[in-house]
C-alpha cells in the first residue's frame, strides 16, 4: 500500500508540474543602447550584486549557525552513531538554516542588480518562446549570445510590444 500511495503522490506532482504555466526568460533593455554600453552596464550591475555586503544579514548569520551545528552533529556522531539520526539531524539543520536563507540572501543580490539596471534606464521585457528558442542554442558567455541578447534588448518595438509590467507578470 505504501509503495502505491508513493506512486501516486510521485504522479500527481509530475501532473502539477507539467500543468504549471511556464514563466518566460525575462531579460533587460533599453532603446537604442549601444553594445558597449549594453555590456559595460551588465558587467558592472552584475559586480554590484555579486558584491553586495551582506556579512550582516540574518539570513547569512543562521546560514552560519548551521554549518556550525552539522559540523559539531558530524564530530559528535562520527564514533558509528546509528546513520539513520545523524543525516536525519544534518537534514534538519538544512531545512531549518539553509532552505530559505540561501535563496532570501540571493533576492538581495539580484535586486541590487535589477536596481542598478532601472537606475540606468532599462526595464524588463519577456522573450517569446521563439526568442527563447533561439536563446538556449547560442552558448553561454559567447559574442554571438550577447549580440543576440542586444538586438532584443536594444529594439525598441521589442521592449514596448514585450514589456513586462504588474499586469503581464500576474499570469505567469
Amino acid at each position: 500500500m505504501k509503495k502505491r500511495t508513493l506512486s501516486i503522490g510521485a504522479v500527481a506532482i509530475l501532473s502539477a508540474c507539467a500543468s504549471a504555466p511556464q514563466e518566460p526568460e525575462i531579460s533587460w533593455g533599453k532603446a537604442d543602447v549601444p553594445f558597449i554600453d549594453y555590456r559595460v552596464d551588465s558587467i558592472e550591475c552584475a559586480m554590484l550584486g555579486a558584491t553586495q555586503n551582506i556579512s550582516e544579514r540574518e539570513e547569512l548569520a543562521e546560514i552560519l549557525r548551521g554549518v556550525r551545528q552539522q559540523e559539531r552533529d558530524l564530530d559528535i556522531r562520527g564514533d558509528g552513531a546509528d546513520l539513520y539520526d545523524m543525516l536525519r539531524d544534518y537534514n534538519m539543520v538544512y531545512q531549518r538554516s539553509f532552505r530559505g536563507n540561501v535563496p532570501a540572501l540571493q533576492g538581495v543580490m539580484v535586486e541590487t542588480v535589477h536596481q542598478c539596471l532601472r537606475d540606468r534606464g532599462y526595464a524588463e521585457f519577456a522573450l517569446t518562446g521563439a526568442q527563447e528558442g533561439l536563446l538556449r542554442e547560442l552558448d553561454h558567455g559567447t559574442d554571438e549570445r550577447f549580440r543576440y541578447l542586444h538586438a532584443l534588448a536594444s529594439d525598441p518595438h521589442v521592449l514596448a510590444r514585450q514589456a513586462v509590467t504588474p499586469d503581464t507578470s500576474a499570469g505567469w
